[in-house]
């Protein structure tokens, strides 16, 4: 869901291009948490969108803390369209928490994304940058609720793309959390999500979701994951 292709843009870059971190997958929507110095979190995921044509993705995750209220993320993904070259794509975020209203409603925090996407055998390379704001909020001690907006610009294309998410998730118990997000741009037709988190303390945890676009033609994508923290 990141950059101008037939499928959904949305779509595309929370499978080929993660932003700076996820609230957690299986969400697609950002959070306002940062990892602390040193802590760091290894994700493996993958998935398949249908539309038109058939997509699946691959790929692996890494992302640290670094200090200053701030954690890098480095993700590599491999993509492949029905009777198409597959495609390659390598990000690299940066969040940052962001010092409002400290005693409010809700956390806030920036993030930003770079990426670089090609098809096997291709003479032209995909440049993206994405910038997010994002806040993380309490409905009750299990109902915790995100916001993002965000702008993604799209090179040689030189297109620039609203973005926007809302998501919440309800912890069930201590080892189950329950997901739901409605997620879209000002270019292509809203999404809407439903995933479950098996929480295996805290050192790791298994996740997956289905999504869908409610409007005709009802393109229809599935994820799961892994997540190590260390």
């Amino acid at each position: 869901m990141l950059f101008v292709r037939p499928l959904a843009l949305c779509a595309s870059a929370a499978l080929l291009l993660p932003v700076a971190g996820h609230a957690a997958r299986p969400l697609v929507t950002e959070d306002a948490g940062v990892l602390a110095p040193r802590d760091c979190e290894l994700e493996g995921f993958g998935g398949r969108q249908r539309e038109e044509t058939t997509e699946v993705t691959a790929g692996a995750q890494i992302g640290c803390g670094v200090g200053f209220g701030t954690q890098a993320t480095l993700a590599f993904t491999r993509g492949q369209e029905t009777e198409e070259p597959s495609t390659r794509a390598v990000s690299l975020g940066l969040k940052t928490a962001l010092p409002w209203w400290k005693d409010g409603p809700a956390e806030w925090a920036i993030a930003m994304t770079l990426g670089h996407e090609r098809r096997v055998g291709g003479e032209t390379a995909e440049l993206t940058a994405n910038v997010v704001l994002v806040a993380t909020g309490k409905f009750s001690e299990t109902l915790t609720w995100h916001a993002n907006l965000g702008w993604l610009n799209s090179r040689p294309t030189r297109v620039t793309t609203t973005t926007w998410n809302l998501a919440g998730e309800a912890a069930v118990s201590s080892l189950v959390d329950l997901t739901a997000e409605f997620y879209g741009d000002d270019r292509q037709r809203p999404w809407l999500a439903a995933g479950i988190r098996f929480n295996g303390g805290k050192q790791w945890s298994l996740n997956a979701a289905c999504g869908a676009q409610p409007t005709e033609p009802h393109a229809r994508q599935f994820t799961a994951g892994v997540k190590f923290a260390f």
